[in-house]
């Protein structure tokens, strides 16, 4: 039986998804931020063994301020990636928000549906025992006049 809420039940069913997916789509860009932050990482560490290695043997001035160029790239663009992973973080904490708002929603819509689904048994209920009581009373007075 269709209620007048089952269209704007389908529709925020809908949206529910849709954010879903979204945020199914946030949380996987955010892993891939994570990755590039640890690739980061992990160079530096490796580039900083290499360094240590180097510094063993004799080295030349201008290879000491390669690795020291190097190093200040690295540091500007782990800083920049902290800086998208933060932003990353926050819309993925906007989205779950808006995905727990919309599933409230639908769970509202699917209560006021079925609370009108019942008030249809109801009222179907009491017409039929009203049918039926008419009924049984029209028996009996038959029955009376016999």
């Amino acid at each position: 039986m269709k209620t007048r809420f089952d269209t704007l039940l389908r529709a925020a069913r809908l949206k529910e998804e849709a954010l879903q997916r979204d945020l199914a789509k946030a949380q996987a860009h955010l892993q891939d931020q994570e990755e590039r932050l640890a690739f980061i990482r992990r160079l530096a560490d490796d580039k900083t063994h290499q360094l240590q290695e180097t510094l063993k043997r004799p080295t030349l001035a201008g290879s000491l301020q390669l690795y020291q160029n190097f190093f200040s790239g690295v540091k500007k663009e782990e800083t920049l990636q902290q800086s998208i992973l933060a932003e990353t973080a926050r819309r993925l904490e906007e989205a779950r928000a808006d995905l727990i708002e919309a599933a409230r929603k639908r769970r509202t819509f699917e209560i006021l549906r079925d609370s009108e689904l019942l008030t249809r048994k109801k009222a179907r209920r009491k017409r039929e025992t009203a049918l039926l009581d008419e009924a049984a009373a029209n028996l009996w007075l038959r029955g009376r006049g016999q």
